[in-house]
């Protein structure tokens, strides 16, 4: 269930209401320490971002492991400093994901939540004593305290989400469901690494961001790599499976059927074309799919390059497209209104086209 329009408008009008607001009573309430350092601050920034584009993809779902910086931000430059790198922080993402214009509700959304739990832990956090940019080893009551500062901070987190869900999602989700499960695990791994880099930072200058942020980003990109080529084997044997369950059917509709069927199964499918080669002069559409609905074949026969379909036969290479702005002016019919991406492939057979499959979504980016 999606956010309704009306929805996101609120999303927008609470953002602009509570946070900028919000920044300017914790900067009188909470002044930063060392805020003139720029240097060091634009070094801080500098790790948050890179940090902040570069998410864990787990089974298509972005997982944001920034925790850890924002962790070291607050403890060596306070609570105002911390929020405005999570607001950065948040837009970088969600620029790096490349969201869509019916998803920019995201941007105020996450900013809000980030604000709320920023705020809430970091002035419990002050209320009980706790001390920004000083030393944590040789002082174990203020260990306690940033300690505790996490434990508020992870809290927050999953009464906020959850909260939001609730809201405006309108799903009742458990507490202790499977996000609760994820959130822990990377609380468990990010916040220890942000104490490490707080203390050596402490200890040592920037410095310290070399040698805790360097480790931190080459393990995200091995991690995504490797994440990857699963994916594609993953891929490679879905295709193996497919080619041995079409080699059990003597039908060619359904043969047809089938492919089309595990196709929508490995990729956001919505329309989907197959046309065959008729004497080499004409491609005939024999299979028409739109959400999921069978239509007709009586849209006419395409001749060689006309539109994607078209050239694709003749050129007998791949087309792929990311968004309707990059095909619009090639198109001839065929491809619904609505369609965004699409993923244009000739079907050879002795080195000769016999068919054209065009895949579309309504997502851009899909393939």
């Amino acid at each position: 269930m999606g956010v309704n329009p009306k929805a996101k408008k609120v999303i927008f009008l609470l953002w602009i209401l509570i946070v900028p607001v919000g920044m300017w009573y914790t900067y009188q309430t909470y002044p930063p320490h060392d805020a003139d350092n720029w240097v060091e601050l634009s070094a801080f920034l500098l790790l948050t971002v890179i940090v902040a584009t570069m998410p864990i993809d787990i089974n298509n779902v972005p997982i944001f492991l920034i925790q850890w910086i924002t962790l070291s931000t607050f403890l060596s430059f306070g609570l105002f400093v911390e929020m405005v790198f999570s607001q950065i922080a948040v837009i970088a993402l969600l620029l790096k994901l490349r969201v869509q214009k019916d998803q920019y509700f995201r941007f105020p959304l996450n900013g809000l939540m980030f604000f709320i739990v920023s705020l809430g832990s970091g002035a419990v956090f002050y209320m009980l004593g706790g001390q920004t940019g000083v030393s944590l080893v040789q002082h174990p009551h203020r260990l306690g305290l940033a300690v505790l500062y996490v434990v508020l901070y992870y809290v927050l987190n999953q009464i906020v989400l959850s909260f939001y869900l609730f809201l405006f999602n309108g799903r009742k989700v458990s507490f202790f469901g499977k996000d609760f499960i994820v959130e822990t695990i990377t609380t468990l791994i990010t916040f220890p690494l942000g104490f490490v880099l707080y203390m050596l930072y402490y200890q040592i200058g920037l410095q310290a961001l070399l040698f805790v942020g360097i480790p931190f980003v080459s393990v995200s990109i091995i991690f995504n790599r490797y994440y990857s080529s699963e994916k594609i084997n993953g891929f490679f044997q879905k295709a193996a499976e497919i080619g041995h369950q079409m080699a059990e059917r003597h039908e060619v509709n359904g043969v047809i059927d089938l492919f089309i069927q595990k196709l929508s199964e490995m990729l956001p499918v919505d329309y989907a074309y197959i046309l065959e080669t008729i004497d080499d002069q004409e491609l005939k559409l024999i299979r028409r799919i739109e959400d999921g609905e069978v239509l007709s074949n009586d849209l006419p026969g395409l001749k060689k390059n006309e539109g994607i379909i078209g050239n694709a036969w003749v050129k007998q290479k791949a087309f792929l497209f990311s968004s309707k702005k990059e095909w619009n002016d090639i198109n001839i019919g065929y491809i619904h209104e609505l369609a965004e991406s699409i993923l244009c492939v000739p079907i050879a057979r002795n080195k000769k086209v016999i068919a054209v499959l065009l895949l579309a979504s309504k997502q851009k980016r899909a393939y």
